[in-house]
């Protein structure tokens, strides 16, 4: 049976914009340690690639928005995609957010899941085709690759695919420079050959075209708190149903014991209507009742209509974290440290000196600089 892939490029930009809305940060850039990680389609038409310094986007693109990678709204926004592919089959394998692998039953219920997510997908005998076709389909589309075309498909795909999936672009371009300027090239060489001449990189890839399959494993949902109610008789006015969702809320904010929530889910069921669901991404992690409260009056307006008759409403709280902890003082403050020091600068001034550290620097030496320390 043949293996899907669907991916997500740019999956940091992209999970920002599903959290704050798709057109209200226009040219939109993610960076971590200093360099773009992902970039908006609008972004990287202006010029934008991935690996730019932030003063090198300034330069192309003086409009872009830059913001800081989130991991943990990555995460969050993920779920949405695996919840949808979930609905289509039993079987769903992430891999990393922005790529999982799927063992589809239906082909056109997968083909309907990736137009709504607007996700790029590809069925093919393995997980390495499908993976490189999935980076060559066409945004919302479902490409197929038969046993019968991946010969032919590799011999026509350039050798810079490996560098946008699977291996670094140095390493491609040095491939392409030795004479592989395909990805059939490639896979015809041997593991010893790749070894010796690309080391262990060599090896990952010799790995990549050629290991056997793993069988994608069935979907775990992660964890999450649920809260339902049901109604004695069905329910139209939103009044009433928004009061019973404030309550929900509040059991399962106390449930998430010290964890917080990025992501929250409202279901209405209306009898004999298929079930009315609105989700969103929190920007940030939340974990009060009153700000988890105010989303879900939200998300339940989006889903008013007239002559709605509810007959039951639930609330799901997920993409639940712990908070990383942060050490405390390991002694007490001495405030005759602070006079003394204060005194040596006020006698020598820029004598005494505190460290800075900058997070996003490139290089270590960076990381780190020595400051005068000021007196009050």
């Amino acid at each position: 049976m043949d293996v899907g892939c669907v991916c997500i490029p740019h999956v940091g930009a992209w999970a920002i914009r599903e959290c704050e809305g798709r057109d209200a940060l226009g040219d939109l850039v993610v960076v971590e340690a200093g360099r773009v990680t992902a970039a908006s389609v609008a972004a990287q038409s202006a010029g934008v690639e991935t690996g730019m310094t932030i003063a090198r986007v300034r330069t192309v693109c003086p409009e872009a928005t830059v913001r800081p990678r989130d991991p943990a709204l990555e995460a969050a926004a993920w779920q949405h995609v695996e919840t949808r592919l979930n609905a289509t089959t039993p079987y769903v394998e992430t891999e990393e957010p922005g790529r999982a692998f799927v063992r589809p039953h239906r082909r056109d219920d997968l083909a309907r899941a990736i137009e709504d997510l607007g996700a790029r997908a590809a069925l093919a005998p393995s997980r390495a085709v499908a993976r490189l076709a999935a980076g060559k389909a066409i945004r919302g589309e479902l490409l197929q690759i038969d046993a019968e075309n991946v010969t032919s498909f590799l011999r026509r795909l350039s050798v810079d695919a490996l560098g946008q999936t699977v291996v670094s672009p140095d390493l491609a371009e040095q491939l392409a420079l030795f004479g592989y300027d395909t990805v059939h090239a490639v896979r015809s060489l041997s593991k010893r050959h790749l070894t010796a001449q690309f080391g262990e990189d060599g090896a990952r890839l010799h790995a990549f075209l050629h290991d056997d399959d793993p069988p994608v494993s069935a979907y775990v949902p992660p964890p999450s708190i649920r809260e339902a109610y049901t109604f004695e008789h069905d329910h139209k006015e939103p009044g009433r149903i928004e009061a019973v969702l404030a309550e929900l809320v509040e059991e399962g904010a106390q449930r998430l014991d010290r964890r917080t929530t990025q992501r929250l889910t409202i279901r209405l069921e209306e009898r004999g209507e298929p079930t009315q669901t609105a989700a969103r991404t929190l920007r940030e992690p939340k974990e009060d009742a009153g700000d988890l409260a105010g989303l879900a009056s939200t998300l339940l307006h989006t889903l008013v209509h007239d002559g709605m008759r509810v007959s039951a409403v639930s609330v799901e709280l997920g993409a639940l974290a712990t908070p990383t902890g942060r050490q405390g003082r390991l002694f007490h403050e001495r405030p005759g440290v602070r006079r003394a020091v204060e005194a040596v600068e006020q006698r020598y001034p820029g004598a005494v000196r505190r460290v800075v550290t900058d997070a996003a620097a490139i290089f270590d030496e960076d990381r780190y600089d020595f400051v005068p320390v000021r007196a009050a």
